[in-house]
């Protein structure tokens, strides 16, 4: 995801916002801060696919790592790493495309 795709995103956002009884509400600039890659850190994709014969965002998804170190004597591994699902949109994938 670059700067150029946030208006696209947020929009992508508050629809799948719409869809949950309870939302979570926040401005572009705040979703911004969220979405934007941070090296190492959050890494945020987007989905184009050809929507009335042109080339639009029609998805997004944002992974989130989370490093663990390991302090006990006798590790083997000094520090741990797991990602998640941060934050997505989806309106043409699935949730099994995207992990593909």
């Amino acid at each position: 995801m670059q700067k150029k795709d946030l208006s696209v995103v947020f929009k992508l956002w508050n629809k799948q916002q719409e869809k949950y009884k309870f939302r979570y509400k926040v401005s572009q600039e705040e979703l911004m801060q969220y979405l934007l890659p941070k090296a190492d850190v959050v890494w945020t994709y987007v989905i184009e696919n050809m929507v009335d014969g042109k080339v639009q965002v029609t998805d997004f998804f944002s992974m989130h790592r989370l490093g663990q170190s390991c302090t006990s004597e006798g590790c083997k591994h000094k520090v741990m790493y797991s990602g998640f699902l941060y934050y997505y949109a989806l309106t043409v994938n699935t949730f099994a495309d995207i992990v593909k």
